[in-house]
């Protein structure tokens, strides 16, 4: 290095420069492409079961008070629809709660699989 020209130097200095800068910008890329995946899998295993669990919540509240009015209803067109929409709340707690059920399962084997991956 101490033979090279002054040009020659900077030529290779900036050589060095672009180079890591390649590197680093290739490296970035990569790992935040495997974050988005990460990202991804995390809201389907995490959130979904959370998002299912709420509006199980909604349709108990929701149930609890067509419950309340069936109960003080004396209309029997209404006692009809409150029928219907109890019926309706009932299939929808029972999708929800398979959804669940099917991911949390999911979830546990894939975590137990990991664990034992660990443990050897």
């Amino acid at each position: 290095m101490k033979n090279l020209k002054m040009s020659k130097k900077l030529a290779v200095l900036i050589s060095v420069f672009i180079t890591m800068l390649v590197l680093v910008a290739t490296l970035s890329h990569v790992f935040m492409g495997r974050m988005a995946d990460a990202g991804e899998s995390i809201y389907e295993d995490r959130l979904l079961p959370i998002r299912a669990l709420g509006q199980i919540r909604t349709d108990n509240r929701a149930l609890d008070g067509y419950m309340l009015e069936l109960m003080l209803a004396t209309d029997s067109s209404r006692n009809e629809e409150l029928q219907a929409s109890i019926t309706e709340r009932r299939d929808s707690i029972g999708t929800n709660l398979a959804l669940f059920n099917e991911t949390f399962a999911s979830n546990r084997y894939r975590d137990a699989r990991t664990c034992r991956r660990f443990e050897h």
